[in-house]
């Protein structure tokens, strides 16, 4: 299920990836083979990291970023097929809903325009957790919060600036809390 979010559009485009072509399994675009986050898993690894960061956040777990990401691959285990269809679902539904407020700016930093993955985080996780049955969300408001927030050093800072701890993770989730809310006005 990772690699195939990880394969759908949506995400491809946001994250800059080639999209998915028919036979890629057996004879993968040189392109696609040359892209950092394919080649790696990374793009199967950020997917994984909204379930098992979400998993943490709701959970009050502690630990390195990376035990996070292993405990939740192998709690995974244990999941039904209809456990992960809708996990999937909620994946695809949550960034499915950032990009119709952000458009192809999703997750990007406003100074530099670079993919942040600690905004990723706070936004996808904040947003599944609370807005996701909101459908009266102002993007104009909330585009705005975030452009404020991104432009304060404080604030940057909680949402881009500091290490993946899970008390870090914890602050930018609150802080993107607070910035989707103004989209509640």
């Amino acid at each position: 299920m990772l690699i195939r979010v990880a394969r759908s559009s949506e995400f491809t485009k946001t994250w800059g990836i080639p999209p998915y072509s028919a036979g890629e399994e057996q004879d993968p675009p040189e392109g696609l083979l040359k892209n950092k986050l394919f080649a790696s898993l990374a793009d199967a690894e950020l997917v994984l990291r909204f379930f098992a960061l979400r998993d943490a956040v709701s959970e009050d777990k502690r630990g390195s970023l990376r035990s996070l990401l292993d405990k939740y691959m192998a709690q995974s285990v244990n999941f039904t097929p209809g456990e992960v269809d809708g996990l999937e679902n909620l994946y695809l539904t949550t960034l499915n809903a950032l990009i119709s407020i952000f458009g192809e700016n999703a997750f990007k930093l406003s100074a530099n325009g670079r993919l942040s993955r600690p905004l990723y985080d706070a936004l996808m996780i904040a947003f599944a957790k609370k807005y996701i049955s909101k459908n009266n969300l102002n993007s104009e408001y909330i585009k705005s919060a975030l452009h404020e927030a991104l432009e304060n050093d404080e604030k940057y800072d909680i949402l881009v600036g500091r290490g993946n701890t899970i008390s870090a993770v914890h602050e930018r989730v609150q802080l993107a809390d607070q910035i989707l809310a103004e989209g509640l006005r």
